[in-house]
């Protein structure tokens, strides 16, 4: 468990990070009074590594905070609304089976009728969210369910990533910013750009277009519907004949 949740959090929750202060800390190489490179790094470093383990709490209760908010704009989380009889994000035949298994496993557990559906969605939805609330508590095993755990990192990379977007922008342009007062200063002392201002304001423009052409809703929607398809789907390892002995 300890190596699953470490392993989360450094691809989920520090990567992220690592990506919204890159472009500022590239920039700001430039800016460090000495003419070591090696030096100019090791002093960045040393002043970012702090920056990142502090903002990655931030950027995991941001992340939190921007799903509650996705979901009500989607309509209920993808898991959820792949087990509605009214919702088409799953085969009818794929939701079905993984229905009737649900009702299998999940103790005390009957879905909701179409009909009962119809007449109390919030009811419905409060069954099919405890659903889903067991699958997680069953699928921890990072060994057993690898896949699983894998759109796991990938959705929360993203949801973070796409929370943290205003921030990631700004620090895109403050490194450019940053880069191209040393470049100015360089050009006006009749000096040939430096190597780490040439970096700084590549790093920055690059992250710039990435942060305004990439990241948007739609890559995270797309990496929730694929872990919630992925979790639902363990309902066929955790299906009784399927986890039962052979006899």
């Amino acid at each position: 468990m300890k190596d699953h949740l470490d392993s989360y959090a450094i691809r989920a929750r520090y990567f992220p990070v690592v990506l919204v202060v890159l472009p500022l800390a590239v920039g700001l190489v430039s800016w460090i009074p000495t003419e070591s490179v090696h030096w100019r790094i090791l002093i960045s470093l040393a002043v970012s590594a702090p920056a990142v383990v502090l903002l990655s709490h931030f950027g995991r209760d941001l992340g939190t905070k921007q799903q509650a908010k996705l979901f009500a704009k989607w309509g209920g989380s993808p898991a959820v609304r792949m087990l509605r009889h009214r919702d088409a994000l799953l085969n009818e035949a794929t939701r079905d089976r993984y229905r009737t298994t649900l009702e299998k496993i999940v103790p005390g557990v009957s879905l909701p009728s179409p009909r009962s559906e119809r007449a109390k969605p919030e009811d419905a939805d409060a069954i099919y969210a405890s659903c889903t609330d067991y699958l997680r508590e069953r699928t921890r095993d990072k060994a057993r369910f690898r896949l699983l755990f894998e759109e796991n990192v990938s959705y929360g990379f993203r949801r973070n990533l796409w929370a943290m977007k205003p921030a990631g922008i700004a620090l895109s342009i403050g490194g450019l910013v940053a880069a191209g007062w040393v470049l100015k200063q360089e050009t006006d002392a009749g000096q040939s750009p430096s190597a780490t201002v040439i970096a700084g304001i590549a790093v920055a423009a690059v992250m710039l277009t990435w942060w305004l052409l990439r990241i948007r809703e739609s890559w995270v929607e797309a990496g929730a519907n694929a872990y919630a398809e992925r979790l639902l789907s363990a309902c066929d390892e955790l299906h009784p004949e399927q986890s039962s002995p052979a006899k």
